[in-house]
C-alpha cells in the first residue's frame, strides 16, 4: 500500500544542503579584463540610460543573480507564464509579467494538513518547510511549520513531481503528487496555465482512525513585492457536482488577471471553502479557522487597496486504519492578454482562444474543471512518452532524470505561446494553426529566441513539440527578411549601426521589456550582422528540420507545414548564403573570421579560419547542396565552394602529432589549444541525413579528434567529474585563460559534445562527459530547475536558467542512432 513514485528523477531531502554553493561574484583577471575595458565603460552608459528609461536592461551585467539552490519541477503548461515551486513546498520564481521574473517565495500560497483523532486536534502544519535565509514575503509568520526537515523528500521527474511527508508519530505518510500538461505533440492542452495536485494520505497504523483535512492558500499578486498595492476580488466558482472553486480577480498594468483555485468533490472528501484573509496581517484568523473548523465565507469579498488578500478551501476525509485516500486539487491562473514592455500592442495567449477567454470572460471555471476531467489522460500521455528512456537498462539513471528535467526550460524560460490564428498572416502560414512561440536566452539574458543558443537546444523542441519549432523558423525567415534602418549603439567598437540589416540573421527577436518579434536584436554588444555563426546556423537548422520533419517523422500535418517553410526559406537562404561567401577573402571556399568576437563565444576572439566556424561552413554548403536538389536548382557553385573548403579546413585547420590530434581553434593558433566544441559543425550533420554527413569531416579525423578533447578538455578538468571545459592548453596541463570564455565549461555545449561521443560508439565517454555536468549541477551546487550557461572550476557560474542546456536531447537522439546502426548490422 503506497502511492507509486517512481524509480528515476532528482530526489531531495528539505534537510539536505548542497556541498558546494556558488554565485557570480566573478573576478575576471587583469589579462582578460584590459581589451574590454572600453566595452565595459560604454555598457555602464548603456546600463544607465536603461535606467533612466524606467527600463532594466535586456543583459543586466553589473547586478548578476545569486541562485537560491531552492527550485524543483514549476508550474503550469507552455507559454501563459510559469510559477516555480521549491523542493520544500514553497511557490517561487513567479513569471506572470510577461519574460520577467521575480524570484520572491510567496509563503501565504502554501498547503496546509490539519489531523484530528476522535474529534479532537492532534497536529497542524504548513505542508513544507520555511527557511529564515530565502528570499520573500511576510505573510504567514504565525503558521506553524511542525514537519522536520528530514521527514520531507521530494523527487522531481517533469513534468511530474512528489513530496513524501513521513508523520512517524501517527504512523502517517503524505504524499503530495504535483502535474502540468507537458504533453509532446499535444498542441491543446500544452498551452495551459494549470496544475494538478494530488495529496494522498496513506494510515499505516493497525489501530487509529484519523480525520485528514489539507487546505490550500492562494493570494493576490504575481509573486513581487508590488502585490500589497495591487487589490483583487475574490468570489466562488459557478456551482458544480465535480469541485468546489474559488477565483481571485486583479488587475495588472491594466490588463486582468484571475486566479482559479479548487478542490474536486469526492465520496470520501469533505469540501469547504474558508474565510478570505489578509496573509500578513490576519493570518491567525486563517489558521485558527481551519483549527477550529468553522465555516468560512464562500460569498464574494474585495481587498482594501493596499492590502493583501488570500482565498482558501480545504477537503476533510477519514482515514481508517491500513487505509490510502486522496483528495485533488486544481491552481490555474487566466491572464488572456499580455503586453510587453513597451506597451506598444496587445497580444492574445495561444490558450485563451481556446476557452474564449477576455478582459470579461474569465476562463478559470472552465480550466479547473478541464484539469479534473484531464489529469488521467495526462499521466497516461507522460508514462507513455518517457517509457522508452525508462525501460531503457542501457542509459544511466543519472541521464534518465536529466533528460526529462532540463526540459523545465521550455515551459519556464520566460516562454510565451501567442495566437495567431486571427492574425494578418497568410492563410496557409503554419503559425496561424501552432501560433507563435518564444523563450528567453535566459532568465538573465532576456532576449526572446536567441538565434546561436537556440541552435544548440532547439533538438528539444524539434522533437517534442515540431509546430514550435517550425513556427519559430517561419518567423526567423520574416526577421531576415526585415530591415529596420534604427541606429544603435554598437557596445564593443562603439560604432552606430543600424538595428536590423536585411539578409543577415538577427541574434534575437527582441526584449520582453520592449517589443519582442517587432524589434528585434535587442543584444547590442556586437554588431550581430557581422556574426559568422548566426547565417550558417540559420541554413544548417533549416535543412535538419525540414529533413526531419520529411524523411524521419510520420505526422503529415507536421510534414506539411515543412515543405511549406522550405517553400519560404529556400530564397531566403539563397541570399544570406551569397552574401556570407563574402567573408571568404581568399578564394579558398572557407569562410575567416574577422579578428573581433563574432559567434556564440562572444568575448573568445577566432582570426581566420577556424574550426567552429569553418565547421559550421562546411555543413552549411552541404544544406544547401541539398535544398538545390530538393528545388531542382542547379548546384555546381555550391559543389564547387565545398570542395575547396574541405581541402582548406584540412590544410589549414586540421593538426595530426605524435600524441594528439584535433582541428586547431584558428589560423592563429597552434595545437596547443584544444576547443571542445571544434566539432560543432560536424555534430550537426549528424542529424541532417547521410549526403550531408557525407560531405562533412572524415570519420577518423572525428574520432581521433574526440579523443584528444576528452583526454584534455574533459580527464584534465575537474578530475573528469564536471565535463568538458571550453578550452585547455595541452603543453600547460591546465585550461586556457586567455578569456573568462575560454575557461568556462558550457553546459550544453558539454551535453552537444557528448552527443557525438555516442553517435560515435564513443558511449562511456560520452556518458562520463555529460554526467559530470548533471551532477555538479543538481548535486553539487544547486542549480537544478535554474541550469547556468557555464560552470567554473570552483566557486563561480554564470547565466541562471540557461537555454543551451536543452541540448541534452541531442544525446538521446544520438543513443537512438546508434542502437538503430547496431541493430541494422
Amino acid at each position: 500500500m503506497s502511492a507509486t513514485i517512481p524509480q528515476y528523477g532528482w530526489s531531495r531531502q528539505a534537510s539536505e544542503a548542497f556541498p558546494d554553493p556558488r554565485d557570480q561574484n566573478l573576478r575576471p583577471s587583469f589579462s582578460q579584463i584590459i581589451h574590454l575595458i572600453p566595452l565595459g565603460l560604454r555598457y555602464a552608459l548603456h546600463f544607465l540610460g536603461k535606467l533612466w528609461q524606467g527600463r532594466k536592461p535586456p543583459i543586466d551585467q553589473i547586478r548578476m543573480l545569486t541562485g537560491q539552490a531552492i527550485y524543483g519541477v514549476p508550474c503550469g503548461g507552455i507559454g501563459a507564464g510559469s510559477i516555480g515551486r521549491g523542493f520544500r513546498g514553497e511557490f517561487c520564481r513567479f513569471q506572470l509579467n510577461p519574460g520577467m521574473y521575480s524570484y520572491d517565495t510567496v509563503w501565504a500560497n502554501a498547503f496546509h494538513v490539519r489531523i484530528r483523532q476522535d474529534g479532537l486536534l492532534i497536529f497542524q502544519s504548513v505542508l513544507g518547510s520555511r527557511t529564515s535565509d530565502q528570499r520573500g514575503d511576510q505573510a504567514g509568520r504565525h503558521w506553524d511549520y511542525a514537519i522536520p526537515d528530514k521527514d520531507i523528500q521530494y523527487h522531481a521527474l517533469y513534468p511530474q513531481s512528489w513530496t513524501t511527508i513521513d508523520l512517524p508519530q501517527f504512523q502517517l505518510k503524505l504524499i503530495g503528487r504535483q502535474i502540468s500538461p507537458f504533453i509532446p505533440q499535444n498542441y491543446r492542452d500544452s498551452c495551459w496555465p494549470v496544475t494538478h495536485f494530488e495529496w494522498t494520505v496513506e494510515n499505516q497504523g493497525s489501530s487509529n482512525q484519523y480525520e485528514v483535512s489539507v487546505a490550500m492558500t492562494w493570494k493576490n499578486g504575481w509573486g513581487s513585492h508590488q502585490d500589497a498595492h495591487m487589490g483583487a476580488t475574490i468570489k466562488a466558482c459557478p456551482a458544480s457536482s465535480e469541485y468546489l472553486g474559488l477565483e481571485m480577480n486583479q488587475t495588472f498594468r491594466d490588463l486582468r488577471l484571475t486566479y482559479g483555485v479548487a478542490v474536486k468533490k469526492s465520496q470520501h472528501v469533505q469540501v469547504q471553502a474558508m474565510s478570505p484573509f489578509d496573509p500578513v496581517r490576519d493570518d491567525r484568523s486563517f489558521w485558527q479557522e481551519l483549527q477550529d473548523d468553522r465555516a468560512g465565507s464562500a460569498h464574494s469579498k474585495s481587498s482594501a487597496t493596499s492590502a493583501q488578500i488570500c482565498m482558501a478551501l480545504k477537503g476533510s476525509m477519514d482515514c481508517p486504519p491500513d487505509s490510502q485516500r486522496s483528495m485533488e486539487f486544481a491552481l490555474c491562473w487566466d491572464m488572456p492578454d499580455i503586453q510587453f514592455g513597451a506597451r506598444a500592442r496587445t497580444w492574445t495567449r495561444r490558450y485563451a482562444a481556446m476557452f474564449m477567454s477576455t478582459q470579461a470572460n474569465s476562463a478559470c471555471p472552465a480550466l479547473l474543471e478541464h484539469t479534473f476531467n484531464r489529469v488521467s489522460i495526462w499521466r497516461q500521455s507522460i508514462e507513455q512518452w518517457q517509457r522508452e528512456v525508462l525501460e531503457d537498462a542501457g542509459l544511466p539513471d543519472w541521464f534518465k532524470s536529466a533528460l526529462f528535467n532540463e526540459l523545465y526550460y521550455l515551459a519556464d524560460g520566460g516562454t510565451q505561446w501567442l495566437d495567431m490564428s486571427k492574425s494578418d498572416l497568410p492563410d496557409d502560414d503554419i503559425r496561424r494553426e501552432y501560433g507563435r512561440f518564444g523563450y528567453l536566452e535566459s532568465h538573465e539574458y532576456r532576449l526572446y529566441n536567441t538565434y546561436d543558443v537556440h541552435f544548440y537546444a532547439s533538438t528539444a523542441l524539434l522533437n517534442l513539440f515540431p509546430g514550435l519549432q517550425l513556427s519559430l523558423q517561419a518567423d526567423y525567415c520574416d526577421a531576415t527578411q526585415t530591415e529596420d534602418p534604427t541606429l544603435v549603439w554598437e557596445l564593443y567598437g562603439g560604432n552606430w549601426v543600424p538595428l536590423n540589416k536585411a539578409l543577415s540573421v538577427p541574434h534575437d527577436l527582441g526584449d520582453p521589456e520592449d517589443d519582442p518579434w517587432i524589434k528585434v536584436n535587442a543584444y547590442r554588444i556586437h554588431d550581430v550582422s557581422e556574426w559568422r555563426d548566426l547565417n550558417l546556423k540559420f541554413v544548417i537548422s533549416l535543412w535538419r528540420d525540414i529533413y526531419w520533419a520529411t524523411q524521419v517523422q510520420s505526422d503529415e500535418r507536421i510534414k506539411n507545414a515543412a515543405e511549406s517553410l522550405a517553400q519560404k526559406a529556400w530564397p531566403i537562404c539563397q541570399k544570406v548564403m551569397e552574401k556570407s561567401v563574402e567573408w571568404d577573402k581568399d578564394g579558398d571556399g572557407l569562410i575567416e573570421n574577422s579578428g573581433k568576437p563574432d559567434q556564440t563565444y562572444d568575448t573568445w576572439v577566432m582570426t581566420g579560419p577556424s574550426a567552429y566556424c569553418g565547421g559550421l561552413w562546411i555543413t552549411a554548403v552541404s544544406a544547401m547542396i541539398q535544398f538545390c536538389q530538393k528545388f531542382q536548382h542547379q548546384h555546381d557553385t555550391w559543389s564547387a565552394i565545398l570542395g575547396k573548403a574541405q581541402k582548406a579546413f584540412e590544410q589549414k585547420l586540421w593538426h595530426s602529432g605524435p600524441t594528439d590530434a584535433l582541428f586547431k581553434f584558428d589560423a592563429q593558433s597552434g595545437p596547443n589549444l584544444v576547443m571542445s566544441d571544434q566539432l560543432c559543425g560536424y555534430w550537426y550533420a549528424l542529424f541532417m541525413g547521410p549526403e550531408v554527413l557525407k560531405s562533412s569531416i572524415k570519420d577518423e579525423q572525428v574520432q581521433i579528434a574526440l579523443e584528444t578533447i576528452f583526454r584534455h578538455n574533459v580527464e584534465k578538468y575537474g578530475a573528469g567529474k564536471k565535463g568538458a571545459v571550453n578550452g585547455m592548453l595541452i603543453k600547460e596541463g591546465h585550461r586556457d585563460v586567455s578569456t573568462v570564455q575560454s575557461e568556462e565549461c558550457w553546459t550544453g555545449s558539454s551535453y552537444a559534445l557528448a552527443s557525438i561521443m555516442l553517435a560515435k560508439g564513443n558511449v562511456e565517454q560520452g556518458f562520463i562527459t555529460a554526467e559530470g555536468i548533471y551532477k555538479t549541477v543538481y548535486e553539487q551546487i544547486g542549480q537544478g530547475f535554474e541550469t547556468p550557461e557555464a560552470l567554473y572550476n570552483e566557486k563561480h557560474y554564470r547565466a541562471i536558467g540557461y537555454m543551451r542546456p536543452l541540448s541534452i536531447w541531442s544525446m538521446f537522439e544520438a543513443w537512438k542512432m546508434r542502437n538503430s546502426r547496431l541493430e541494422s548490422s
